[in-house]
């Protein structure tokens, strides 16, 4: 709804355990950087580091993503890459550029693998 890439494509959209607001999308410049952290983890050859990461399988690359900082944004997911998401979905929400399609936004009863009641659980979302 964000993408100047997707006008038209869509005539309705689900938003399903997340939001396009929430948490806030990295910027390029942290996903490069979040990513170089990623690649360490890694221990690829220098200078060779493209083909080497072709021949890991995905499984691997998700282990090693998998090792962040819990508390922090997640290394994979969409970014604001100055192209494909141009802004913050949040700026394009506030400002009401986002596309105009019927949005139905949902939630599964253990959101966020969270323990708590489903009461809990809404009243967090």
């Amino acid at each position: 709804m964000t993408s100047p890439l997707a006008k038209d494509l869509f005539q309705r959209m689900i938003g399903q355990s997340g939001s396009a607001i929430s948490p806030p999308l990295r910027s390029l410049a942290e996903a490069e950087k979040a990513n170089e952290k990623v690649i360490a983890g890694l221990k690829l050859a220098a200078g060779d580091e493209i083909r080497s990461l072709r021949e890991r399988s995905a499984q691997e690359l998700l282990e090693v993503a998998g090792r962040q900082d819990p508390q922090g944004l997640p290394v994979e997911g969409p970014i604001v890459d100055g192209w494909a998401i141009p802004r913050a979905p949040e700026e394009v929400f506030a400002a009401g550029q986002q596309a105009p399609v019927a949005l139905l936004i949902g939630t599964t009863t253990r959101e966020f693998g969270m323990q708590a009641p489903p009461d809990e659980v809404r009243k967090f979302i």
